[in-house]
């Protein structure tokens, strides 16, 4: 073997070392997180409106997954159609993008494309969506949304929500948090639940994202268009959640308990629901 050629093989034999030790590592790391998919699932209900425009799905890769659900508004079918390019737009970057290297470039590309889309779909008409994502690798989540699609945590029987979402009121008790408003100002608008930020708007550009929140073994990731949680009873989601066996009976029951209300102007409901 002569100089070039041992090189080369040394130079082999050194690159086989760190492809080892990369994928040694990140098998430690999976070990030590401990957390395993033990199921997801989605269920959908049209309350009491004349078309379905929520939209909501997931997808599952080797290294983690997925969640989505977008909430359309407009006139005739423009807030189907904006839902259902939402998740399409963030399922395909998903499914084809290495998202766990960079998940806010993963957002902030799947925001921008899917708003550019809905813009481009629409065109002066009016519609848009409110749309949340959560990836979900190991023991960590990443979530982005802009409107007022909810993400909660559910853990050791209670159901936490950790989004504030885009909503009138959330913007005023933001601005009262940071000395802009007063407290007073702030509470008179609290309940104003008008979103002010979605996607199909000319110059989207504000997402709120959170980076690597931890999960624990047991914990629930829900995703809940406001056709849920303003329907039913905090209370009455975390009983479903603490006592149906599957994700797919807790998505039923969820939905069902929209169904049953006795609401006369029930929004389109949907969640999506992934237990660890």
């Amino acid at each position: 073997m002569d100089s070039a050629e041992a090189f080369l093989y040394a130079l082999f034999l050194v690159m086989l070392f760190f492809v080892w030790v990369r994928v040694s590592i990140e098998f430690l790391n999976n070990k030590k997180s401990g957390l395993k998919i033990h199921g997801i699932a989605k269920s959908m209900t049209i309350g009491s409106r004349e078309l379905q425009e929520d939209a909501v799905d997931f997808a599952v890769k080797d290294e983690g997954f997925m969640l989505v659900l977008a909430d359309g508004m407009g006139r005739e079918y423009a807030g189907r159609i904006s839902s259902n390019l939402a998740v399409g737009t963030f399922k395909s970057f998903f499914q084809s993008m290495n998202v766990w290297e960079k998940p806010q470039y993963y957002f902030q590309q799947s925001f921008s494309m899917a708003n550019q889309k809905i813009l481009n779909e629409l065109d002066d008409q009016y519609g848009g969506a409110a749309v949340a994502v959560a990836l979900v690798r190991g023991n960590k989540l990443w979530y982005a949304l802009a409107g007022n699609v909810q993400i909660a945590i559910f853990r050791d029987g209670d159901l936490i929500s950790i989004t504030n979402g885009h909503t009138i009121g959330a913007l005023a008790m933001d601005k009262w948090r940071k000395g802009s408003i007063s407290r007073s100002d702030a509470l008179r608008v609290h309940e104003n639940k008008r979103i002010y930020n979605y996607l199909g708007q000319d110059g989207f550009k504000d997402i709120e994202s959170m980076d690597e929140v931890e999960l624990k073994a047991g914990d629930s990731i829900i995703l809940m268009s406001d056709g849920v949680y303003d329907c039913l009873r905090w209370r009455d989601i975390e009983d479903c959640l603490k006592y149906s066996k599957t994700v797919d009976d807790t998505v039923y029951k969820i939905v069902e308990l929209v169904n049953e209300n006795d609401g006369h102007d029930k929004d389109n409901a949907s969640v999506v629901l992934a237990r660890l």
